[in-house]
């Protein structure tokens, strides 16, 4: 019996030798494929190894994802409770897979000692070794306060948080007036390396962000410029998309140390330039080239489009080359970003700014805002190690910079999420879009935090806002959906995800959710089976048996099918769980999953049973003294849940026992 079976791609054999040999030095035996003796049963062998060890390991990758004895292997060990993932790319665990925790190899090389959480998945230390030096957390708090699993069909995460897609210059530019100018800052190009093809996109977004001062003038989001402008599309056609009067393109161009910023002021219906100038200089200087690009910048766009004077924060003399380089790499990466890796790849850049030069501000607030999207589990990091840092680079952003919006907006989410204050967090939100209420991501994050008030009218109206200011941003169009399945408009959702035609899987997963809390028997039987195979044909292959239970759970829920996987149903993931649990197998059960799901869950969270919906749990559990116990155990939540009472929003929470006939009767009226 091996203590650790290995499964991996063909083409990653080289990287799978040196991880196995690693664990072996570190004294687990492993089997994986090259212990197949010539003439046995290949698929025999596979399953008595898989069946004896006491450890799966998956090391995911471009190819593994692709892999079917990969994903089959992976389904064995996730049923037998034994899955360790791990990615030696950077690729995320295909859909199915995305809520076990993923240690990142990565950057692990031959030599390197195993990170600690393949070590403490492993029991080769436990998790206190691998922490010394963490903190303990608080009982009340949260284990996992800001994990987003975007897109992840288990745990139907993407309806419960929201994924921003953000970085200087991605969040809207100045205020519209009624009488300025609307342009459009295209990615700038690269000539020469294009291993420095990053700096187009990183200095085209920075700029947006050192305008964002200028009176009177508007600008789309950099997230719906540069999708647009990967189009093709001529001058004109790109305008009219953005629905801008003017486009600024320009280019980088390297030659040995130096560079050149080149930058041009287009009239896009005649296709002609207005005005154009360039700066020169070594590269380390590109800090300070940038900054004088901008001001030139600014200051034709005042003679010429009649916009007014304004601060320019673009890059300041003082910045150091080589921090200012790993801080655009991280403006790139965040504007690309869209999935976890991708933000946590911005996160290591910022920090690398950091290193070089630690009073950098925007970079503090950047690092956090990465932080915000990702969650300790991408970054392997401990929990309580992650609340640390992420409030410290919160802490340091405002002490440099206290009009820091990024910054602002990073407190924010700690303070709803993490501590359930949600009305110092609507504070400093809507300050935000009230100054500036083209800011599209404090727009976005005031609907989020709407939300977790109760207000879900309130909360869509900012998630469409900010849909106008970003109509490319998938998440804001899955924000609006989310709310309007809090206010029970299953049609509203349906028609979303059915209109989707490229990266749908997240407003898919709403869909599968708003038919679980929703959906009548008609609408059940007949989209079920179409958001399933949709989510098949998006996400490539999965486990057969993965969706058969998806099945089976939904038809539980609105078709009063038997629950066939009731361990399954019950084992604590995500508040989700706890109503599927509730509903299909036993509300018993289900309240006694609820402190290990807040171990595992941000507090906010706790909204998604706190609704009129079947993702509530029953009215009797509701007047359960272990529902009444659990929110005293966990300040945060009792926070939130005191809030939305204070305010008349009384959908999931607790009740005294002699209220359950006039809930029930309340409820009955709603259809539930």
């Amino acid at each position: 019996m091996a203590d650790v079976f290995l499964s991996y791609a063909r083409g990653d054999q080289p990287r799978a030798e040196k991880i196995a040999a690693a664990i072996e030095q570190a004294g687990r035996s492993v089997w994986w494929d090259r212990h197949l003796v010539g003439g046995h049963e290949f698929s025999r062998d596979i399953e008595s190894a898989l069946a004896d060890a006491r450890h799966v390991l998956v090391l995911w990758s471009k190819e593994a994802v692709q892999s079917r004895w990969v994903r089959d292997e992976a389904s064995e060990g996730a049923e037998r409770a034994s899955l360790v993932s791990a990615t030696i790319d950077g690729t995320l665990p295909p859909l199915g897979f995305r809520q076990f925790h993923t240690v990142d190899l990565s950057g692990w090389t031959d030599g390197d000692p195993l990170p600690d959480g393949l070590a403490v998945a492993l029991g080769l230390i436990d998790n206190e070794a691998a922490h010394p030096h963490a903190e303990p957390a608080p009982a009340t708090r949260s284990k996992r306060p800001l994990a987003w699993a975007v897109g992840a069909l288990a745990g139907l995460a993407a309806i419960g948080g929201i994924t921003y897609v953000a970085a200087p210059g991605l969040f809207g530019g100045a205020s519209a007036r009624a009488d300025g100018a609307r342009v459009a800052i295209l990615p700038f190009a690269v000539a020469g390396d294009e291993a420095q093809a990053y700096l187009g996109r990183g200095v085209a977004a920075a700029i947006v962000d050192g305008l964002a001062g200028l009176e009177g003038l508007s600008m789309p989001t950099t997230t719906s410029t540069f999708a647009i402008a990967s189009e093709g599309l001529t001058a004109a056609a790109m305008a009219g998309r953005l629905d801008v009067d003017h486009l600024v393109e320009g280019d980088v161009r390297i030659i040995g140390d130096q560079v050149t910023l080149t930058a041009r002021l287009v009239d896009p219906q005649a296709d002609t330039p207005l005005w154009s100038n360039s700066v020169s200089g070594e590269l380390h200087k590109l800090p300070t080239l940038q900054r004088e690009l901008t001001a030139s910048l600014a200051a034709a766009l005042q003679a010429r489009l009649g916009v007014g004077s304004g601060d320019w924060r673009a890059a300041s003399d003082e910045v150091d080359p080589e921090a200012y380089d790993y801080y655009l790499r991280g403006v790139e990466r965040l504007h690309s970003a869209f999935n976890a890796n991708d933000y946590a790849e911005a996160y290591r850049h910022f920090a690398r700014a950091l290193e070089r030069q630690e009073d950098f501000a925007d970079a503090h607030a950047l690092k956090a805002m990465a932080m915000l999207w990702t969650g300790p589990q991408t970054l392997s990091l401990s929990p309580d190690a992650f609340r640390r840092e992420m409030r410290a680079a919160t802490d340091r952003a405002l002490e440099l910079d206290p009009d820091n919006r990024l910054g602002q907006i990073a407190r924010a989410g700690l303070l709803y999420r993490d501590e359930g204050r949600v009305s110092e967090a609507l504070a400093i939100l809507q300050s935000l879009v009230d100054k500036d209420p083209d800011f599209a991501l404090a727009q976005a994050e005031l609907a989020r935090v709407k939300l977790v008030a109760g207000d879900a009218e309130g909360a869509f109206a900012h998630f469409q806002r900010a849909r106008q200011l970003d109509p490319t941003n998938i998440y804001f169009q899955v924000g609006g959906a989310h709310a309007r399945y809090f206010t029970g408009d299953y049609d509203f959702v349906r028609q979303e995800a059915a209109d989707c035609s490229s990266d749908c899987t997240t407003i898919l997963t709403a869909w599968l959710a708003a038919i679980a809390a929703l959906a009548n028997a008609s609408d059940a039987r007949r989209d079920i089976p179409v958001v399933l195979e949709r989510l098949r044909e998006d996400q490539g292959e999965a486990p057969d048996a993965f969706f058969a239970r998806w099945e089976n759970r939904l038809e539980s829920m609105t078709l009063g099918v038997p629950n066939t996987d009731p361990d399954g149903t019950c084992r604590p993931g995500s508040y989700y769980a706890v109503a599927y649990c509730a509903r299909t197998v036993s509300p018993d059960r289900a309240l006694d999953m609820l402190d290990a799901v807040a171990q595992n869950e941000a507090p906010d969270n706790i909204i998604r049973i706190l609704n009129d919906s079947r993702m509530s749990l029953p009215v009797e559990a509701r007047a359960d003294p272990r529902y009444h116990d659990f929110v005293k155990r966990h300040p945060a939540i009792a926070r939130i849940i005191d809030y939305r009472r204070k305010n008349g929003v009384l959908a999931g929470l607790p009740i005294a026992p002699d209220e359950i006939a006039k809930e029930k009767a309340r409820l009955a009226a709603k259809g539930f």
